[in-house]
């Protein structure tokens, strides 16, 4: 399996478009084409499981309560996101074993991502 098959099984997303996802690897300096390893020491794991999360919630957004307004603009609350969203956004920090992940994104930790939202 690539890294390319191994984010899009694990993303779900079918409107997101190979293209998308292949320049979301090769900006992070990921390889698409690459043989993926699920190995808790594979170099690519915080790149990989960082994207993965990003453009999961960029997917998601509205869908499953991550928007909130506010009168500065919009930011994302991650603590008013639906349990399974959570739940599978915990199982990638752990599944990739890189503590900046687990920083950045436990629970009333995500503040304001509104850049990560299309705009």
């Amino acid at each position: 399996m690539t890294n390319l098959e191994a984010f899009k099984g694990l993303l779900d997303e079918p409107a997101i478009p190979d293209t998308r996802i292949q320049g979301v690897l090769i900006v992070r300096g990921i390889d698409p084409n690459a043989e993926w390893s699920m190995s808790p020491t594979n170099p690519i794991n915080c790149r990989f499981y960082g994207a993965l999360i990003i453009e999961k919630m960029r997917a998601t957004n509205g869908a499953n309560g991550l928007k909130s307004i506010s009168e500065g603009g919009m930011s994302v609350s991650y603590d008013s996101a639906s349990p399974y969203l959570k739940g599978l956004i915990d199982g990638w920090i752990s599944d990739s074993n890189c503590s900046s992940l687990k920083d950045q994104y436990t629970a009333n930790k995500i503040s304001d991502v509104s850049y990560l939202l299309d705009r």
